[in-house]
């Protein structure tokens, strides 16, 4: 299975595509007389900056986290070295600390280089400004700041962050797998995509409340392979899970599952939630949600060995 580093993942890792990296916006294209003006009016998540260059690139990371939220949330950037007063911190991970700001507001700051967020109580638009050490860290800066930004975002609008990828097996059951650090998921999700299974995604997903009162689990960012459907969309964008599989990697011969009991499995959960406490007031229904996916999905202690390189199907086996 593949070695992964124990440090936070990143929202959505950055492309290594030339033509597609950020960090080819140099500071002489960031100029408002210059570059492609992003058109984005009917974008779910939507990108205002003077700056039309920065506002093209940004837009195209949104854009292409797949999400089509029923409201639209905003990212307001600015360019300069004017940033919100902070007060106590609240939490921090990865680079990133969440404080609480005048007013009530909470404030959001990068800490590899100059960046602040500012979002107003119950608002869906975030006051950001960017430092030029910022800018020339693009990349950077949306996978990690911009992401968890949008993350406090999402959660006001009843979509709730968890770290994890969906799937749906070839008998087409829905599959939540969250994995410990280094397990391999990645390399898990893609082998099962090479064999059959619609894999959605292999590191960030949102929890939202769906029909009747059940969780529905959503993918952020392209599919890893899978087919559209007839309106477009594909088959493992969106799944109200049948399985939740904890993964991780260990020494045994052969791929192992455990059964787990809900109160286990929200436990689990809750761990993979990141900032779950951020903004109390939106804890509860988050934590609701994860007590209701625990219920309606069985739920499993997975440990990953080399022979599902050769017995993939052995997942399906096991929760058989």
């Amino acid at each position: 299975m593949e070695k992964r580093s124990y440090g936070k993942k990143p929202f959505v890792e950055p492309s290594h595509k030339e033509e597609a990296s950020l960090e080819d916006v140099t500071l002489a294209e960031v100029s408002a007389a210059d570059g492609p003006i992003a058109t984005a009016a009917d974008a779910a998540i939507r990108i205002q900056c003077a700056d039309n260059a920065v506002r093209a690139v940004l837009q195209a990371w949104a854009d292409s986290l797949r999400l089509k939220t029923p409201v639209t949330v905003v990212l307001d950037i600015a360019i300069g070295t004017e940033y919100p007063e902070c007060e106590g911190i609240l939490d921090r991970q990865a680079g990133v600390a969440f404080y609480t700001g005048r007013r009530g507001a909470l404030c959001v700051r990068w800490d590899a280089a100059r960046a602040t967020a500012r979002l107003e109580p119950g608002s869906t638009t975030a006051s950001i400004t960017l430092s030029l050490a910022a800018l020339a860290r693009l990349d950077e800066c949306a996978s990690f700041f911009l992401g968890a930004v949008l993350v406090v975002l999402l959660r006001r609008v009843g979509w709730h962050y968890l770290q994890g990828a969906i799937a749906r097996d070839p008998e087409g059951r829905g599959w939540l797998v969250v994995d410990e650090p280094g397990a391999g998921k990645s390399a898990t999700s893609t082998l099962l995509a090479q064999n059959g299974w619609h894999v959605g995604n292999d590191n960030v997903v949102f929890l939202r409340q769906g029909r009747h009162g059940r969780a529905v689990v959503i993918a952020a960012g392209p599919p890893i392979a899978c087919r559209p459907d007839v309106d477009g969309r594909f088959e493992a964008d969106l799944i109200e899970p049948d399985v939740i599989a904890f993964a991780s990697s260990g020494t045994d011969a052969a791929t192992q599952a455990e059964r787990l009991a809900p109160r286990e499995a929200l436990a689990l959960l809750i761990r993979s939630s990141e900032w779950a406490m951020i903004e109390p007031a939106l804890a509860q229904g988050h934590l609701d949600l994860l007590g209701r996916l625990a219920c309606q999905a069985r739920s499993f202690r997975v440990r990953l060995a080399p022979d599902l390189f050769t017995r993939p199907e052995r997942l399906q086996e096991l929760i058989a």
